[in-house]
């Protein structure tokens, strides 16, 4: 599953965005000076994935008028290619619909669209807070059927996560990267192979 693209609107005060990830060769590098977006575009990213550590609210513009609704849609496209592939089409769109009316709490809906052609949709799922499928359901498809983890994939994206990565003590950087990466599970698997070819031997 590859980032293809990111679409957000009504969100801080930034206008209607698209940006095109494209291209399962190229790695992205989001940079900019303070204020430029970097924050906002993997507020977003964690916020459609329902990552734990984005607060929704938080993308809410402050210049709002209090007695104004806000709206906004955040939607992340996925191309199911590279090294892990899911049992999905082509495509694969993660989508959430915020609305908040003044006094009311923020109403979320989440989305999963499917299909060969980008934007012509041959399915798509709606996940909320009082229908059939719940936000824990759509947690655990984006997690286990679309091998995508909200949590990790935000932070390899967001900065300030990446700069307490980089200042953690050596032994605890090396754990997370090695379970983000499967070395554990490549080490474990080696030490028992090594005591395979032990008991073999004797």
């Amino acid at each position: 599953m590859i980032p293809w693209r990111l679409r957000f609107s009504g969100v801080r005060d930034y206008t209607p965005t698209e940006m095109d990830l494209s291209d399962k060769d190229d790695h992205i590098l989001i940079s900019g000076p303070n204020g430029a977006g970097k924050s906002t575009v993997t507020f977003c990213m964690g916020g459609v994935l329902y990552s734990s550590k984005v607060d929704i609210e938080g993308l809410k513009s402050n210049n709002l008028p209090s007695d104004q609704t806000w709206r906004a849609k955040i939607e992340l496209l996925f191309k199911n290619d590279g090294e892990v592939k899911v049992d999905a089409p082509l495509y694969v769109q993660f989508r959430l619909d915020i609305e908040q009316k003044p006094g009311d709490p923020v109403k979320k809906e989440f989305y999963i669209e499917e299909g060969d052609v980008i934007d012509q949709w041959q399915r798509s799922t709606k996940f909320s807070s009082g229908g059939n499928l719940n936000f824990s359901e759509y947690k655990n498809l984006v997690l286990y059927k679309y091998a995508v983890d909200p949590d990790e994939f935000y932070l390899i994206w967001y900065q300030k996560e990446v700069n307490q990565f980089a200042v953690m003590h050596t032994e605890e950087r090396f754990r997370i990267f090695s379970e983000m990466n499967g070395i554990d599970k490549i080490q474990k698997n080696w030490e028992q192979s090594k005591e395979l070819v032990k008991e073999t031997e004797q």
